[in-house]
């Protein structure tokens, strides 16, 4: 099964702020972490292609809720903050539009997945 993070590289996180943390953690002095990934710009065309809902964010709003209600999967949940360039739900803000792409198959094939 291919996982999300096959292609990402690892890195170790030696910060001092994490500190206390990685003790409490017991690894005190590193901790291993992905890079981000690396997700292009999707082209205009493939937003005009497709046919897109829009619902405003509201308390309590996730992404996981939003696609486990609109393709019956909450691992999709990076493809609505994909299409809405946003990568996470703390980069929404309450009365932000969400635009969720109806079609997740037409979606998927637009991002090469």
């Amino acid at each position: 099964m291919a996982s999300r993070f096959n292609k990402r590289k690892v890195f170790i996180n030696n910060a001092l702020i994490y500190n206390d943390y990685m003790i409490n953690r017991g690894t005190p002095g590193r901790i291993r972490q992905y890079t981000s990934p690396y997700m292009p710009r999707i082209p205009q065309w493939a937003y005009d292609d497709l046919i897109m809902t829009e619902k405003l964010w509201t308390t309590g709003d996730r992404l996981c809720k939003l696609a486990g209600k609109y393709y019956g999967n909450s691992q999709y949940w990076w493809v609505i903050g994909y299409f809405n360039n946003k990568p996470t739900d703390a980069h929404f803000k309450l009365g932000d539009v969400v635009y969720i792409p109806v079609s997740l198959q037409n979606a998927l094939e637009i991002v090469g997945h």
